[in-house]
């Protein structure tokens, strides 16, 4: 699973060509989409994986993903932590690693998240011991990634004690419902949370009872 990740990126470099009409307007359907050929960064000992992308207002694309540092990193391991890089589309780059959150004890993993229409980028993580998970939790950024809050916690889903559910609520992506005004979050396997903001969550939801496929690492557009 090493370096994964960078092969999806191409998929940022998503361009287009479209017909205009008098007013300046784009024509319905005639819009030509390509990718540009994948490009490879990161590339190392360390183990990066898991993460989304977060498009900022001033057009540049903020990364964040786990990364366990070194060699030895692994898949599962208790040195991994949440970074960042941001990439510059005039400038074709990418800046250099940063760190966001590392708890310097647990495997901070299964990073996922999303941007709230106001630039709200929050980040959904657990932390993971080796062998059972101590906590899930959630970091908001309201300045374009620069800095970050202490992990949040949510009444609805953060304890799996006092939730007794199991599971990796982390790796459901943050969408905006446009229907209820409303920001989802879609756990693993069975169950739905919203907020209004992407900082306050309430009690989740269950969308299915049906056990016969463990439904995780979902993601909403």
């Amino acid at each position: 699973m090493k370096n994964f990740i960078l092969k999806i990126l191409a998929l940022l470099f998503l361009s287009f060509s479209c017909t205009t009409n008098s007013w300046g307007q784009a024509g319905k359907d005639e819009y030509t989409f390509y990718t540009s050929p994948s490009k490879q960064f990161l590339a190392g000992n360390d183990h990066v994986s898991e993460g989304f992308l977060a498009p900022l207002n001033d057009g540049k694309i903020l990364l964040l993903f786990r990364l366990d540092p070194g060699i030895e990193g692994d898949h599962v391991g208790t040195n991994a932590y949440i970074a960042i890089i941001t990439y510059d589309p005039e400038k074709d780059s990418w800046s250099k690693v940063e760190t966001v959150y590392n708890s310097h004890q647990y495997d901070d993993r299964n990073i996922h998240g999303g941007i709230t229409k106001e630039g709200r980028i929050v980040a959904f993580f657990r932390r993971f011991d080796g062998n059972q998970t101590e906590g899930r939790y959630f970091i908001y950024s309201d300045d374009n990634g620069i800095t970050w809050t202490e992990p949040q916690q949510s009444k609805a889903w953060t304890d799996p004690e006092l939730s007794n559910l199991e599971g990796i609520w982390s790796t459901g992506q943050m969408f905006y419902n446009p229907d209820i005004n409303q920001y989802a979050m879609v756990g693993c396997r069975r169950f739905i949370t919203f907020s209004q903001d992407g900082s306050s969550w309430e009690s989740y939801n269950q969308i299915t009872d049906n056990e016969d496929f463990k439904l995780t690492e979902v993601a909403g557009a």
